[in-house]
């Protein structure tokens, strides 16, 4: 077991999940600090979320939107519908299935469901940080914004971000580029423990005149 979350929270993957807003509209702001609406990520996923929250919920509010839920196949219109997720045992009137992307109106009051990354443990981490190290890429550990240990990458790499709509961008390309770390994404300051964390591995990793 290579991740850990708290007592009231389940583990997929490298993930911690909390149902959070249990009888609330939808909305992308019912999480407690630290979580976010979770994203379903692929249909294996989906799999063992449904099966793990089945006993607990009937239906519950994700994240997905319209970029983000073509494997899904829910064709939700996004501008008046929202996506739920269904939980409950199968033979539903609809003859829908467990896990199965149902398009809803907003208004209708479901638990959300919240994630977070979960914690490695030390032992793990160190784990990852020699194995990606035996593929030439250098990684360090330091405190990240929960107070446990986490892997940190810099990549001197400049990737074109492409844009969605007018005003938005798709952080996606940049986010594959460190899908090689356990919980790889694109990091900010505010991924790490304190601005002073951030400031010594900045200083220790980056070098100067990459940052601003």
């Amino acid at each position: 077991k290579s991740y850990q979350c708290n007592d009231d929270e389940f583990v997929v993957d490298n993930r911690c999940f909390k149902l959070f807003g249990i009888n609330d509209s939808f909305s992308l702001d019912v999480c407690q600090e630290g979580y976010t609406l979770h994203v379903i990520q692929n249909l294996d996923e989906l799999k063992w979320i449904s099966v793990i929250l089945s006993p607990i919920a009937w239906e519950v509010w994700i994240g997905n939107d319209e970029d983000s839920s073509s494997f899904l196949r829910a064709s939700c219109n996004f501008s008046i519908e929202k996506i739920k997720l269904r939980l409950g045992k199968d033979g539903f009137p609809d003859l829908s299935l467990r896990g199965s992307p149902i398009c809803e109106d907003p208004e209708v009051r479901l638990p959300h469901l919240c994630s977070r990354p979960a914690q490695a443990y030390e032992d793990a981490v160190r784990d990852m940080i020699q194995n990606t190290a035996n593929l030439g890429v250098k990684v360090d550990q330091t405190k990240d914004r929960f107070g446990g240990l986490r892997a940190f990458s810099y990549h001197p790499i400049m990737v074109a971000v492409r844009g969605i709509g007018k005003f938005r961008s798709n952080p996606a390309t940049l986010h594959e580029l460190c899908s090689m770390l356990p919980n790889g994404y694109v990091s900010s300051i505010h991924d790490f423990y304190n601005e002073d964390v951030y400031k010594k591995f900045r200083a220790k990793n980056m070098p100067e005149g990459s940052y601003r």
